[in-house]
């Protein structure tokens, strides 16, 4: 944890593009017991591209057709307000990210503010060797730098199909405790920057 109570940015350097790291931040995917993975739509550099991106992979759309479309679409902030809301209200803990490398700098601020804003463990996939702007990035947030495969693995339990959210992982005494910004703070969202 960091002096404000979030944990501190993971950033998982992956300096060869192996598929493996991939394959395990998507098996890592389970909203339901409040891991998010997201693999960004290539060449999508729209302003709201990766909120819709981070809407489809909690299951959400945005609505279709007629004349809402166009406001949903372009606009960055109702996007990402929606987002905000789906991952509190479904009390998404952690959010892993791949191909972040290949994020405009404006995407990987939203990253960096979506984490302030709702307390969650965000965890970067940079699929190249680190570089000067990953460390623009991060100069102000704290963070940790992982280049091995074993530890994220380890911190990203492979999904239990006989777990539920409601159950312990062993599937024995009481059910899992909701995240600990929850009950810290109610269910009021934390409100640091926003760069959208």
């Amino acid at each position: 944890m960091t002096a404000d109570g979030l944990p501190a940015v993971s950033v998982l350097i992956d300096k060869a593009d192996h598929p493996s790291w991939t394959a395990a931040a998507h098996a890592a995917h389970a909203p339901a017991l409040g891991r998010l993975t997201v693999d960004p739509s290539p060449a999508n550099r729209a302003p709201a591209a990766l909120a819709h991106d981070l809407l489809y992979s909690l299951g959400k759309r945005l609505p279709q057709g007629g004349e809402t479309y166009g406001t949903w679409a372009d606009s960055q902030r109702p996007a990402w307000d929606a987002v905000a809301a789906w991952i509190l209200t479904h009390r998404i803990s952690h959010l892993n990210v791949c191909r972040t490398d290949h994020l405009t700098t404006d995407r990987q601020k939203q990253l960096i503010s979506l984490r302030e804003r709702c307390g969650i463990h965000l965890t970067l996939l940079w699929h190249r060797p680190a570089s000067p702007v990953l460390n623009t990035l991060l100069g102000q947030t704290p963070h940790r730098l992982i280049d091995t495969l074993p530890r994220p693995v380890r911190s990203w339990p492979a999904r239990n199909t006989h777990q539920t959210a409601r159950e312990a992982p062993d599937g024995k005494g009481p059910p899992n405790q909701p995240p600990a910004w929850t009950t810290r703070s109610g269910s009021t969202p934390r409100h640091g920057r926003t760069a959208w």
